[in-house]
């Protein structure tokens, strides 16, 4: 599991941000040392998904409203992810649909990594 943040990089979370890439680029070089075993290596990269870590963080804002609509309003979807779209991309990997991808990075995120906005602080 990695994330859009490790293909973005974000201000305030480059740690995080270089564990998401890390996660890509080990992904990468893993899927061609075990390809030939039969093995695929691939990652999906979640954009911003309705969970329980969503959940927390607006929790912790003066407006969570303002803010869960922002979070929905940067993706080109209109809406922030769920769960089960995510999961839905690991069932197709895990899949004989999925047989000849290996090394790839699955971008999960509404579209939020070509348009790259992140909500803006709210105003007073």
């Amino acid at each position: 599991m990695a994330g859009v943040t490790g293909i973005l990089g974000m201000p305030g979370i480059a740690i995080y941000s270089a564990t998401k890439a890390a996660i890509i680029g080990l992904t990468r070089a893993m899927s061609t040392d075990y390809a030939r075993l039969g093995i695929r290596i691939n990652a999906v990269s979640p954009g911003t998904i309705d969970s329980p870590m969503l959940h927390n963080f607006f929790a912790t804002q003066s407006d969570p409203e303002y803010y869960r609509r922002a979070f929905d309003e940067m993706h080109p979807i209109g809406r922030v992810g769920t769960i089960e779209e995510v999961a839905n991309v690991f069932v197709f990997l895990a899949s004989d649909e999925a047989s000849f991808v290996t090394g790839a990075n699955y971008e999960v995120d509404g579209g939020f990594g070509v348009k790259g906005e992140q909500p803006q602080d709210q105003p007073h």
